[in-house]
């Protein structure tokens, strides 16, 4: 029972919560990006 704890992978464990902070900051900043082209290209302020 006790070897269960052992088996998790800290590193797959550490890119994990990596990925759950990076992702929305990504998506955040390309939608920035993506809105500011746009509304440039289309004229809407």
């Amino acid at each position: 029972m006790h070897e269960g704890s052992k088996t998790i992978d800290l590193k797959a464990m550490r890119e994990i919560v990596i990925s759950w902070f990076l992702t929305p900051l990504v998506a955040g900043i390309v939608s920035f990006v993506l809105y500011h082209i746009f509304s440039f290209v289309f004229k809407v302020h």
